[in-house]
């Protein structure tokens, strides 16, 4: 019962390791504790990928499918989809999950199985990103609370942020970052959250994003600035992309607060030196001067 009650906690590393070795015991239950037991052991099983284990405890529910409740053969079904998946059959996994999507009752496992279903297809290149992001936008309201509207929006932004989409990606994500405070999930949404802001700057990204998009990204997501030298670099980046689409006054912006706030040494001088060069661009010689004068201070300083 522990490996049981942790499962619906959604303490799936500690079900796992209290799993039990011998389910002989359970047949002689009733069936209303006899049939969630199975069930919830078979996912656990399948949390830890084994598959053989999770086939052998559905198997012996199987001749009671038509009986059962609509929750418990929603279950079975959701379940029995992600044994033939995780066994490589992706088209039996698909047989198991579109009835649940198209025709299900139990609004749990068609927000389950939706997901399951849409990530596979996709993954089979049975449907374009357009629509497995269609797909998921519906689903975000099919079920709220829980893990599993955490993981929706997890997938979704995903999408969009492989589909190069990555102010609506990061969107989406800071949602998901809120509904599963504390748990590994949670962990992993804000970890990825961080790796794409990272990565649009690391790799240059940015520069193939508009400008509008390049300035929301650095305003909504201000806290994902790393500090320090890297976090500076990505602020000069995205001010030389916005000279670049010739937005001169708020690349200044963004440098002028630089040079007045966060750098010291050779690096504040070279970026004032920088700040006064596309003040120049803007019509601007009085504040380039005034960047000079900074930039020449600080050398002196430095050299003094």
């Amino acid at each position: 019962w522990t490996a049981y009650t942790l499962a619906g906690l959604e303490d799936w590393k500690q079900a796992i390791a209290v799993m039990p070795k011998n389910f002989g015991g359970i047949a002689g239950y009733p069936e209303e504790m006899r049939v969630p037991l199975i069930l919830t052991f078979a996912e656990i099983a399948l949390r830890n990928a084994d598959v053989p284990l999770a086939y052998q405890l559905l198997d012996t529910l199987r001749p009671e499918i038509s009986k059962l409740p609509l929750p418990y053969a929603s279950y079975w079904n959701y379940l029995a989809g992600e044994a033939a998946r995780q066994g490589g059959e992706p088209d039996k996994a698909i047989e198991y999950w579109t009835p649940l999507v198209k025709n299900g009752k139990d609004d749990l496992f068609r927000a389950k199985a939706g997901l399951s279903l849409t990530k596979l297809l996709l993954d089979q290149k049975k449907i374009k990103p357009a629509e497995a992001i269609n797909t998921l936008e519906g689903l975000r309201y099919a079920w709220r609370g829980d893990e599993l509207e955490t993981l929706i929006n997890f997938r979704l932004g995903q999408m969009y942020i492989d589909n190069k989409e990555y102010l609506k990606g990061l969107t989406v994500l800071r949602n998901a970052s809120t509904l599963s405070p504390g748990s590994d999930l949670n962990k992993d949404v804000n970890d990825y959250m961080i790796r794409t802001f990272k990565s649009v700057f690391n790799n240059d990204l940015i520069k193939n994003i508009s400008p509008l998009e390049a300035i929301s990204l650095h305003e909504e997501f201000k806290d994902l600035i790393p500090p320090g030298e890297e976090g500076d670099r990505f602020v000069e980046k995205l001010a030389e992309r916005l000279v670049d689409a010739d937005l001169l006054g708020r690349a200044a912006a963004l440098l002028e607060y630089q040079v007045n706030n966060r750098l010291q040494g050779d690096k504040k001088a070279e970026i004032a030196i920088r700040l006064a060069a596309i003040r120049l661009l803007d019509g601007n010689p009085d504040g380039a001067l005034r960047s000079l004068e900074v930039a020449q201070d600080t050398l002196d300083k430095l050299s003094g």
